[in-house]
């Protein structure tokens, strides 16, 4: 059967290995990568400054991709993204380009299905000023123990290659979040001195910026 053609489950296990570019002030405590996969409504990876950001998986064994869920939080968010992959000790290459909308639900995005053991989520053009992005929910969906077929994985990004199948339109899937009794994420972050960071405090959804 087809890479793809089957029902997709979670990929990311407690043996994946997950790498980020950054943590606000390196508080991993608070912000840090693990916030991406604890299902937990109410934590987060919160990224530094910078002009992009990305997440890095490398799986205990071959995956079958074939979708990508991202939660931002509102004006955290990032207006273009690209998907990386590869096998073995190959280089990346680019699987697909994606584009999120600015806002807080959970939305989805289809990948043309690719077989590979690591993957690179890169972050570009943030909606922040400073460059931060804050992810409540990063999931990606496939199946597991995928034979070695070929991929088709073209250039990294930033380069001249082009993506195995057509770029993935505007149809990122919503899905909005009640919480206490109703309340929803609405609230955007209005953007800091560069040299206020220190005093933000607890987590960001809970702040309102003067």
């Amino acid at each position: 059967m087809p890479c793809g053609a089957q029902m997709t489950h979670s990929l990311v296990c407690p043996d994946t290995v997950s790498r980020v570019s950054s943590v606000l002030n390196r508080n991993t405590r608070q912000f840090g990568k693990k916030h991406l996969f604890d299902q937990d409504e109410e934590t987060c990876w919160n990224s530094d400054q910078g002009p992009s950001q990305w997440v890095i998986l490398e799986f205990p064994q071959r995956v079958c991709v074939s979708q990508l869920q991202i939660q931002f939080q509102g004006g955290f968010s990032s207006r273009r993204g690209c998907l990386e992959g590869s096998q073995g000790s190959e280089a990346l290459g680019k699987i697909v380009d994606f584009y999120p909308e600015d806002n807080n639900s959970l939305q989805t995005f289809p990948v043309p299905a690719a077989d590979v053991d690591r993957l690179k989520v890169t972050f570009e053009d943030a909606t922040d000023f400073f460059g931060r992005v804050v992810i409540y929910h990063l999931r990606v969906l496939g199946e597991k123990d995928r034979q070695k077929v070929g991929h088709g994985l073209t250039e990294g990004c930033g380069g001249t290659g082009q993506p195995a199948a057509s770029p993935w339109g505007r149809t990122g899937a919503s899905q909005p979040w009640n919480l206490d009794g109703g309340s929803t994420r609405t609230g955007k972050h209005t953007p800091l001195p560069e040299h206020s960071w220190e005093d933000r405090g607890p987590h960001p959804r809970n702040l309102n910026f003067p």
